[in-house]
């Protein structure tokens, strides 16, 4: 056996003993024979670039090794799966170097090493790295040029012969790209194919079980996301822990442990706490508030111990943290800004004001300390920022965080921030003027239109239907606005689940209804308003509703008793929201929210 043979042999036994040093001395001595042949030279320098990697996050050198390696295979007619390695392993150290082109032109060239190769002895496996490349261009395609780079790579797939579990990859990549574009309607269709094929997968000889459970976590996730933006809420069957679907989901979860994921998406981990916040937030639309707590605290949980366990301090600046703990750390990073989402849309809809500019000023502080980290969250943070603003009754800037994310670059939100925005104006300016500029606001973005509006996804359908309402009620046309506003009742109950819209649809409804002459009709439904917002301790809404339902107790004829008692109630819950109000308007962090802007990244 050669010199080089024997090395690249020991290497391999000192890696698997976790003796590292060792391996990269004995990898370091074949790369400085320079009479080895290209191939063997070219092993030994993937081996050791992975490596340093893997164990030293010494990027630059892995670098340099793998440019040299490449050099090596430049002239071979074949070698083609080890160039593909090659070249897999450049474009992972790029991407962890932040070179993102140099990243790119990495996939291609791997792309083009097995078209070379394809009609080889290995073309078999060269179809398998050909799968590979196109999927992690579509990753790359979807990080940094968007959607349709992203989908088009995808395409690409048509043409080659996939595996089973291949195609279910494919299907699952092309199910979050509709999904992250706003769009779930054929994302239904993706999943009713992706069902049996995952089936499949764990029938074949030799199925890893690992497989089938990772797979069907991952198509949980997506068909429980497609599920709450398409308004199928009732497809999630419940029972009394929850939705039954998410509840597998965390089972299955528990018997992987630590099992790493078999293929590129999530960690084990990030997926249970990704599981735990759809949960939470599932259950704070259907009105669990302590359900939803508990699936909180439980993601909570997960996600602070993957942070110290990869070193990464949030109280520390971007500067600071290590290239590794970036990216093995960033996405825990990414799902502790959704958690801290969910924890303000639930203060918020408790009238929990002051706990809701706590979080808020703690979120912002992290987008200051990790403006590139974090900059996809930017528009999000924005959109919590102007519902903060409006439940505070600060609608002048609600408008202007809300206008912010509507000329940003985050299209998926820009019909969520143009009703919310003509909603602000609405609200803030009862005259010509705030009309005006709702009805701008939503003519931009063609959501003046009945046809348009049912096209949306169920959130924004239902905001703007009832935006639409009021902007219709303020114009004398009550009998559209009635339309419109049975229309979002129908959505919000059947479709979302969601109690605290139903109650805010009825306010806005019962008196409509009561101009009909139905006061009963009318008194039902402010009554039905009363006791969700009752049940979330939503004051706005709650006093909203007990100020008509006074309306109505105080018109001939009068009932004087329900009257007294409804106006002291009313009163007392009116200052209940006055004070909540009044007390974070006293706070230093109060009047940096509203004017918060995202820092410049770096």
């Amino acid at each position: 056996m050669s010199t080089a043979r024997l090395l690249l042999q020991l290497a391999s036994q000192f890696e698997s003993q976790h003796d590292y040093q060792q391996a990269v001395q004995s990898l370091t001595a074949v790369c400085s024979l320079g009479s080895e042949l290209p191939s063997v030279l070219a092993q030994a320098r993937l081996h050791l670039a992975c490596l340093l990697l893997q164990h030293y996050e010494n990027f630059q050198e892995a670098k340099m090794l793998l440019l040299a390696a490449e050099q090596d295979l430049r002239q071979s007619q074949s070698s083609h799966l080890l160039k593909c390695e090659v070249w897999d392993a450049l474009a992972r150290c790029n991407q962890k170097l932040g070179a993102v082109a140099a990243e790119q032109n990495a996939l291609v060239a791997g792309l083009k090493a097995c078209r070379q190769g394809a009609a080889s002895k290995d073309k078999d496996a060269l179809a398998r790295w050909r799968a590979y490349f196109h999927l992690k261009l579509a990753e790359h395609g979807m990080a940094h040029q968007g959607h349709e780079a992203a989908a088009e790579q995808l395409q690409q797939l048509e043409g080659v012969p996939l595996t089973d579990f291949e195609r279910c990859l494919q299907l699952l990549c092309r199910a979050t790209l509709h999904l992250c574009a706003n769009e779930p309607a054929p994302v239904s269709g993706l999943l009713e194919e992706l069902n049996p094929l995952i089936e499949l997968v764990a029938a074949a000889p030799g199925s890893n079980p690992l497989v089938h459970k990772q797979l069907r976590c991952h198509y949980t996730i997506v068909f429980v996301g497609m599920a709450t933006a398409a308004g199928r809420v009732n497809d999630l069957k419940q029972d009394s822990g929850g939705i039954c679907m998410l509840a597998a989901l965390q089972q299955m979860v528990g018997e992987m442990a630590a099992a790493p994921w078999t293929y590129l998406w999530l960690p084990t981990a990030a997926v249970g706490a990704l599981g735990s916040l759809l949960h939470a937030s599932l259950l704070r639309s259907l009105g669990k508030a302590a359900q939803a707590a508990a699936h909180l605290t439980a993601a909570q949980e997960v996600v602070e111990q993957q942070l110290a366990a990869f070193e990464v301090d949030l109280e520390a600046t971007e500067e600071d943290l290590g290239v590794q703990a970036i990216w093995e750390g960033r996405i825990y990073c990414h799902l502790r800004l959704l958690l801290v989402e969910q924890q303000v849309l639930v203060a918020l809809a408790a009238s929990r004001f002051a706990q809701a500019a706590e979080l808020l000023a703690g979120l912002a502080a992290l987008l200051q300390r990790f403006p590139s980290l974090l900059r996809d969250f930017v528009p999000g943070a924005r959109m919590l920022l102007g519902h903060y603003a409006h439940s505070t009754q600060q609608h002048a800037a609600a408008s202007a965080h809300f206008r912010s994310v509507l000329h940003s670059d985050a299209a998926h939100l820009h019909d969520s921030a143009a009703v919310a925005a003509a909603l602000a104006e609405l609200h803030g300016n009862g005259g010509p003027a705030g009309l005006h500029a709702a009805v701008e606001l939503l003519q931009q973005r063609g959501l003046t239109q009945l046809t348009h509006m049912l096209s949306l996804v169920v959130h924004d359908r239902t905001a703007a239907l009832v935006t639409n309402a009021v902007v219709a009620q303020r114009g004398g046309d009550d009998s559209n606005a009635r339309v419109m506003l049975t229309k979002a009742l129908k959505t919000a109950h059947a479709h979302l689940g969601n109690t605290q819209m139903v109650a805010q649809v009825l306010n806005v409804l019962a008196p409509i209804q009561a101009g009909k002459g139905d006061v009963a009709g009318a008194e039902q439904m402010l009554g039905s308003a009363t006791t969700l917002a009752k049940a979330h301790g939503d004051l706005p809404t709650l006093v909203c509703s007990c100020t008509a339902l006074l309306r109505i107790f105080s018109a001939p004829p009068a009932d004087a008793q329900r009257s007294a008692k409804q106006r002291d109630y009313l009163q007392r819950k009116a200052s209940d929201l006055t004070a909540a109000v009044a007390a974070v308007m006293a706070t230093p962090a109060h009047a940096q929210l509203l004017a918060w802007t995202p820092p410049k990244q770096l």
